[in-house]
């Protein structure tokens, strides 16, 4: 039994496309340009949504709604050096586009595209594809607090997990992107390179989330500040002075505007005294009395202290919170270098054959990523997904190889 209910009232997508451009040679061809805007509007959107498992189905195919896809491309060919035995070609392409989700059907009011443990790509009309959502920490909106995340009567954040109620982090698409491909041929002879750069964006790591509850990552075990955990001030800052360290988290903009914890796993790493053992952690913020009034958790007395370890534990809030492991999808990466030996003509022959050539290569040379978390972003858009990342902390691989190109 097919898992897709039909509908027999399903319409045919209407694409409108839109482009301007121009192509400029100049210089005998060793200097161009070309430039494209393009706009494209979907309407009659087909997609699929889930329906309820009462109708014997889990999904069906409907037309949803218009989205407009618009964008830019721009290319430079540049040729510095031609000679009869030398040639040096540059290729350089840059692209920007962005997809926007004009309208829906009544009855729906967005469109998902997938997701990880508490975190969602979904799109609400007015929104761009590739929107990415997760829980968030309820934060105070007015007075002298304002800003500072709510905690509950235990010191966690209060944090909120209805989906309706998702708070927008980020998109899982690039600001550009920049290809950049270069060739100097001497005489039978062509070395060739390309690199990538891909600028903005954001992702979400499970990976890193994993780790962190399994306490594998180099903040949990050394202290070490990471844009994920912060860990730095604990209960050694200020030489033991905790109403120093209450006024420096207080008075610092940092620690209100970023989800952040205070304390250590244990006394070198500076945990605070917590039942006796010093593995003790707080989240700075304040807790809701009910009155309108609030209690400081800054570290000072009466601050709610926990175990450590339960910053990452499963059911926790940090662990529930999806942005503590959203990161910079920027990267830079050289995807590969080629030299190859064309023989000639005279050697083609000899097998009935129009070209020989013998070619080296090499693959995924270098990867720099804005984020520095060991994983390559474009991990996660991987098979279809938008922005999430799960078990890739694979070991960066350099292929190499010999090839043989022989045409008749």
């Amino acid at each position: 039994m097919p898992s897709s209910m039909p509908n027999t009232n399903l319409k045919p997508e209407i694409a409108t496309s839109y482009e301007f451009g121009t192509d400029i040679k100049l210089f005998d061809g060793r200097l161009g340009f070309d430039a494209t805007y393009y706009k494209t509007q979907n309407k009659n959107q087909i997609l699929n949504v889930a329906v309820s498992p009462l109708t014997g189905y889990t999904s069906t195919t409907i037309n949803a709604g218009n989205v407009e896809n618009y964008g830019v491309e721009l290319g430079m060919n540049i040729t510095p050096i031609k000679t009869q035995d030398l040639v040096w070609n540059m290729d350089i392409n840059f692209t920007k586009q962005q997809s926007k989700l004009v309208a829906l059907v009544d009855g729906i009011d967005r469109v998902d595209f997938g997701g990880g443990t508490d975190m969602g790509s979904f799109t609400r009309v007015g929104g761009i594809i590739g929107d990415l959502y997760a829980p968030y920490v309820k934060k105070v909106e007015e007075g002298e607090y304002k800003g500072w995340n709510l905690l509950d009567a235990n010191g966690r954040w209060d944090v909120d997990r209805t989906k309706e109620n998702q708070k927008k982090v980020g998109n899982s698409n690039n600001d550009f992107a920049l290809g950049f491909n270069t060739s100097v041929t001497y005489k039978n002879f062509t070395l060739s390179a390309s690199l990538d750069w891909r600028q903005g964006g954001d992702f979400f790591s499970e990976s890193m989330k994993r780790m962190a509850r399994s306490g594998k990552i180099e903040s949990w075990n050394n202290g070490i500040s990471t844009s994920t955990f912060t860990g730095v001030l604990n209960a050694n800052s200020f030489n033991g002075d905790r109403a120093a360290l209450a006024n420096e988290i207080k008075t610092n903009p940092i620690y209100r505007d970023n989800n952040v914890w205070v304390g250590g796993r244990n006394q070198e790493l500076g945990g605070f005294d917590y039942n006796g053992n010093y593995n003790g952690a707080f989240f700075p913020g304040v807790i809701d009395n009910g009155d309108g009034t609030y209690t400081e958790n800054f570290g000072a007395e009466g601050t709610q202290f926990f175990d450590a370890y339960r910053v990452v534990e499963s059911s926790g809030s940090f662990w529930r919170t999806g942005e503590t492991f959203m990161y910079d999808a920027s990267f830079v990466k050289l995807r590969d270098i080629t030299l190859s030996y064309k023989f000639s003509n005279k050697v083609a022959k000899y097998i009935s054959a129009e070209n020989i050539s013998l070619s080296v290569y090499a693959k995924n040379i270098m990867l720099w990523t804005k984020a520095d978390i060991g994983i390559d972003p474009e991990t996660a858009y991987d098979g279809g997904s938008q922005g999430f990342e799960k078990w890739n902390l694979t070991p960066w691989t350099i292929p190499m190889g010999l090839k043989l190109n022989v045409s008749f």
